[in-house]
């Protein structure tokens, strides 16, 4: 028994996991009490800070995932980085300037993009006083201004971690933030301290967590007086900017295609039908954001892998977690197929999820989406991205489709369009194209080893 719990406390895969359990937990606790303690108009100013806290977010565009990729190839012992492509090594033993370089880059980059930020949210604080009044005091916006501001100027820690290896200790971190966070939230609303508690909490958390995880990689990493900015990081930018751009644009491309099938659902079909599509999405995203987890603790150490030419070693991981992870996604969903209703029907919601064969299909897109995700992530981790303008083209021709269709099928449109769209080119080529250069024995940049 000791043994196993030491096993499931040593494994990256489990706090991967509970970390992304934490996340979806702490919002599913935290906002049945927010609707409990805070009035009406209170309770809508919350989420008008959750939706500048969202834009605030975007503001990374894309780097936190160059970033870490940059940081495991570093950590692999790579003589430079590249814009594209997977950068040579003498060794494998990390390379220490050049992730000195990286950490001087990347605090160079979130501090100007803070700073950025917080001009424009105080540039906007008028904008804001004639939205919500009095009904928001000065101090709880001031505070979660700089809660926002300071979460982006440190948001480079938990990624420089992950590119290091070191996935357990980012997750056990994350979930302490979780904890940290939604502990502030339930305690400062029972107190009655109303929406400073949507303010003081994200602080509090940024203020204990990411400080910690900022010595943990000092100390992992050996480097010492890193400094803020360097005539190299403007170079080093130069190089990262062309892959975190198009992952950038790709984040913000599947978020407004996320945002868009709601709003679509709610403009045709009508609130009670989207609640049921809401809750059945959001419930197979949760499903298979974690059948994923097991392939994205090792995204980090296939880019060090491919720094070193083990293509076979590449295959084997990735088929392993992928495939591994999906399965498992599959039974959890014939679980939820089966007793979710009823487990609905138990706690009294007063929502359910859309009819069983609405439900099926949509797990079967939710499968398709997760399997495609995996292999561009794969293809990502080799520093290319060929995924920008197949999305963003896809994302649209589904949009209208929907709502050309949504008129005569109704809900099932949104199954047609995807089926339609991505089954015709996406389902196929990102497979395609990211198995290609694994078995291209010509490519003289990832040698393959037997």
């Amino acid at each position: 028994m000791n043994h196993l719990v030491a096993r499931l406390y040593g494994s990256a895969s489990v706090w991967a996991a509970a970390y992304s359990v934490s996340r979806v937990a702490t919002g599913l606790f935290t906002l049945p009490m927010a609707t409990v303690f805070l009035n009406e108009d209170a309770l809508g100013l919350y989420y008008l800070l959750l939706t500048i806290a969202g834009f605030a977010a975007l503001l990374d565009f894309g780097l936190a995932g160059t970033v870490s990729r940059n940081a495991a190839f570093a950590a692999a012992g790579a003589n430079d980085l590249v814009a594209h492509g997977v950068p040579a090594a003498s060794d494998k033993s990390p390379n220490r300037s050049l992730l000195a370089e990286l950490v001087s880059c990347s605090r160079y980059y979130y501090g100007a993009a803070a700073a950025g930020l917080f001009c424009i949210l105080f540039l906007g604080t008028p904008v804001l006083e004639r939205i919500a009044g009095d009904q928001l005091p000065f101090g709880v916006w001031l505070v979660f201004v700089i809660a926002t501001c300071y979460n982006l100027a440190t948001l480079m820690w938990p990624y420089l971690l992950l590119g290091m290896g070191h996935v357990r200790e980012a997750s056990i971190f994350g979930v302490i933030l979780q904890l940290v966070q939604g502990g502030s939230i339930v305690g400062l609303l029972w107190a009655g301290a109303g929406l400073w508690a949507m303010a003081i909490a994200p602080l509090a958390g940024a203020l204990i967590v990411r400080p910690l995880m900022k010595h943990y990689f000092f100390r992992k990493s050996g480097l010492r007086n890193v400094p803020c900015f360097q005539i190299s990081s403007l170079k080093l930018m130069a190089v990262m900017w062309p892959m975190a751009w198009r992952q950038g644009v790709t984040a913000v491309g599947v978020f407004l295609l996320q945002r868009a099938s709601i709003f679509l659902s709610a403009t045709f079909l009508g609130i009670t039908t989207t609640a049921q599509f809401g809750l059945t999405n959001n419930t197979l995203a949760i499903i298979f954001q974690i059948a994923t987890i097991f392939l994205f603790v090792a995204i980090p150490r296939l880019s060090q892998l491919r720094v070193h030419g083990e293509r076979k070693q590449v295959l084997q991981q990735f088929f392993l977690r992928t495939y591994g992870g999906l399965f498992a996604g599959v039974i959890a969903t014939v679980v939820i197929v089966w007793f979710g209703p009823r487990l609905l029907l138990l706690i009294g919601a007063q929502t359910t999820f859309l009819p069983v064969e609405l439900f099926i299909s949509f797990a079967i897109l939710a499968f398709a989406d997760a399997h495609t995700s995996a292999y561009m992530q794969l293809h990502i981790s080799s520093n290319n991205n060929p995924f920008v303008f197949p999305l963003l083209v896809s994302g649209c021709v589904q949009v209208i489709l929907v709502i050309f269709l949504v008129p005569r099928f109704g809900i099932w449109s949104f199954v047609v369009s995807k089926v339609v769209v991505e089954g015709v080119f996406l389902w196929w080529w990102s497979v395609t194209v990211s198995l290609k250069p694994l078995f291209d024995t010509a490519r003289p940049a990832l040698p393959l080893k037997s």
